[in-house]
């Protein structure tokens, strides 16, 4: 964990940002936060991590959190053969994957790694290049033949060591790719942690805010659902208490890890044979692995 420059935690330790949380009100956290980053904080539109927390009904207790991103990556698309996915792929095929925004990541177990995203919500093609050096698109309904399956992605953070007084908290991020159905995927235990490896397709950095204009002790403003709106009962979770939920969401993280040669083929090998017997069960190599 990289060490952060003490000035971001500078304030008074009973204070908290009661001033500053009507500017991240919200009434949901979607097209509520992309409204207001726009209008109270300038937003750029580039990848943005921000914490969003829920409170009581009497504003002042804190009922859930989440990790949240917003935003275009600096990366636009990500090449890949379909070979280095599924092992029986037509070795002139491959895959071109846009990276999705940032909005299409959740993160329902309250940490910094997010569910896994089906490809059927994402957009990419599948293209071949024939004998005659011409490249073609593959229909969706000629993949099989192509040996092209299903797949999913996800996004794994990490508190950056470029984190400083004057940038503010950065989050490094790695977006993984990861072969197989979402019913697959999500049917063993060890695949729902951060640490279960995937093939690397993006990767970079984007600052965790909105910083705050008064010092709290804390180096960034969460956004805040309201049990109540705050127009009606304008008070809020004590500093400390809004502390310990951001706290409770940064501590869940893990390192992103990549496949090995051996794992991506013993794991595709597992997918497959798991999906024609449809058992739940992992095999003993995927125990090991695991």
């Amino acid at each position: 964990m990289p060490e952060l420059d003490a000035s971001l935690f500078s304030g008074e330790t009973d204070r908290g940002p009661e001033a500053e949380l009507r500017h991240t009100e919200v009434s949901n956290f979607q097209e509520g936060v992309n409204t207001a980053l726009t209008k109270n904080f300038k937003w750029n539109g580039k990848a943005m991590g921000i914490i969003g927390l829920t409170t009581g009904r009497n504003n002042l207790t804190v009922e859930d959190g989440r990790f949240i991103i917003r935003g275009t990556f600096t990366e636009a698309a990500h090449k890949l053969d379909a070979s280095a996915i599924w092992e029986e792929a037509d070795p002139e095929c491959f895959i071109n994957l846009k990276l999705p925004k940032g909005d299409v990541f959740t993160f329902s177990e309250g940490g910094l790694y997010s569910d896994f995203i089906p490809s059927s919500q994402l957009k990419f093609q599948c293209l071949a290049m024939q004998s005659n050096k011409e490249l073609v698109t593959i229909a969706p309904a000629d993949y099989t033949e192509a040996g092209v399956g299903e797949f999913a992605v996800r996004i794994i953070c990490q508190i950056s060591r470029a984190s400083t007084a004057k940038k503010g908290v950065m989050m490094r991020y790695v977006i993984q790719l990861y072969p197989g159905s979402l019913a697959a995927l999500t049917g063993t235990r060890g695949e729902q942690g951060p640490s279960w490896p995937g093939i690397k397709i993006g990767s970079g950095e984007f600052p965790l805010g909105p910083k705050p204009r008064l010092a709290w002790r804390c180096p960034i403003l969460p956004f805040i659902k309201a049990g109540t709106p705050f127009t009606e009962n304008p008070v809020a979770p004590s500093g400390d208490r809004l502390r310990r939920a951001i706290s409770s969401i940064m501590n869940l993280s893990g390192k992103a890890q990549k496949f090995s040669q051996g794992q991506r083929q013993q794991i595709v090998a597992h997918k497959r044979n798991r999906d024609l017997s449809e058992k739940t069960n992992p095999d003993p190599v995927l125990k090991q692995l695991i």
